[in-house]
């Protein structure tokens, strides 16, 4: 008899999927454990695998549809059997926006709401970028932002954004907390901040760290503050990293840092140059130690 297959849970706290891509089509034999899909939860995009064996009879949800755990997905037959007529709630035209589950969780965070974010496409779903947009943290496409003047503090804002493989950073905190250490991610950023200020010119003192659930921001400086550091969350992404050699796509765990500094008294190579040392020293903590 024909089953119908609903939405793996593949996570404690996944509540919902956004289908990215199906890799198999209607007609196709499966087994269970098989690979059938890529979907968006509101971490990353993980592959989805089948939970029984048969012949895919019919897909219910389509690509970009946002499907509940257990909902249906696809209709698996034994062969020579006739797939049943989906659900009704699945015929029904869906009135929810479309929205990734990302975006959700990012909005969420922020505390927007979802009916408020417009797509940047009509028609679109709704993408994490999109609500940073509306937020108004999210930076334009260009690594250094065009300089918003600042006529009461007379000084005139840029910042930059670099991505850092944080694999062996978090390693180092573990390893903190399995001896018992008390060292927490913001004093062993700190650390890396510390060492990459080391023989900059226009940034002696210390930078204000400002640690953000979102994947990237810009913090705002204050009246004495002539540059800021945001730290991104953590975040699983897929990356172009070389092994023996010949470059491969790898999922790291990367943070986005952004430097909000004052060109007035900063200039952009004294800011870039902080930047790269303070990715090497975060992908690298150990040499902290040295």
């Amino acid at each position: 008899m024909a089953e119908t297959m609903g939405m793996p849970k593949i996570g404690v706290n996944m509540a919902e999927a956004q289908i990215v891509k199906w890799v198999i089509a209607e007609g196709d034999r499966v087994s269970e454990g098989q690979h059938i899909l890529d979907a968006e939860t509101d971490k990353t995009v993980q592959e989805i695998y089948s939970t029984m064996a048969g012949t895919i009879a019919k897909i219910i949800a389509k690509e970009g549809d946002t499907v509940r755990i257990f909902e249906p997905i696809a209709i698996v037959a034994k062969e020579g059997e006739a797939p049943p007529a989906p659900p009704e709630k699945i015929l029904q035209p869906k009135t929810r926006p479309r929205i990734s589950p990302l975006a959700k969780k990012t909005a969420k965070q922020l505390g927007i709401d979802c009916a408020l974010v417009k797509p940047a496409q009509s028609g679109a779903r709704i993408c994490k970028a999109d609500v940073l947009r509306y937020a108004g943290e999210a930076p334009p496409a260009a690594a250094v932002t065009p300089p918003s003047a600042n006529r009461e503090a007379g000084r005139s804002e840029s910042y930059l954004t670099v991505y850092a493989d944080m694999a062996e950073f978090v390693k180092l905190r573990e390893k903190f907390k399995t001896d018992g250490g008390g060292i927490g991610i913001s004093a062993l950023l700190g650390l890396c901040v510390s060492r990459a200020l080391e023989d900059i010119a226009g940034m002696a003192g210390k930078v204000d760290i400002k640690i953000s659930g979102a994947e990237r921001f810009a913090p705002a400086l204050g009246p004495d503050e002539y540059f800021a550091l945001g730290a991104g969350a953590i975040i699983k992404k897929p990356v172009v990293i070389t092994e023996n050699g010949e470059d491969v796509i790898a999922v790291r765990p990367m943070m986005g840092l952004t430097l909000r500094f004052d060109q007035t008294v900063i200039e952009s190579a004294a800011a870039e140059r902080f930047l790269q040392k303070l990715k090497h020293a975060a992908e690298n903590p150990l040499l902290l130690l040295i």
